[in-house]
């Protein structure tokens, strides 16, 4: 249900289903671990593509949240975002410049 709210086409809709995603994982992160590498590629898709700076930013902020909860985890057995740091890194710097395109192209000439 929620990977359907992610994937929709309203971007109202998308951001609530992300929020929900964040308060997840902050929640039921230790029971999370399987469906960890599916949020990271929907949340990529998102960021990666044309949406809505809202929807986008939601997206970051689930990776943000996976990565609070995985610093206050001392059991070592969650350390997802660790092993895709550089991933993430790549995916937010393209998105950063096609950002940055989008912005240009919007300026009065």
């Amino acid at each position: 249900m929620i990977k359907n709210g992610v994937k929709s086409s309203s971007p109202l809709v998308q951001e609530k289903a992300l929020q929900v995603v964040v308060s997840l994982c902050d929640e039921f992160y230790r029971y999370m671990p399987e469906y960890i590498p599916e949020i990271l590629g929907l949340t990529a898709t998102i960021v990666g593509q044309p949406r809505a700076d809202e929807v986008r930013m939601q997206a970051i902020e689930v990776w943000c949240s996976i990565i609070d909860v995985e610093l206050d985890l001392t059991d070592g057995n969650h350390n997802f975002m660790r092993r895709s740091g550089l991933k993430l890194t790549n995916i937010l710097l393209k998105a950063m410049v096609f950002r940055d395109k989008v912005r240009e192209n919007q300026r009065p000439s």
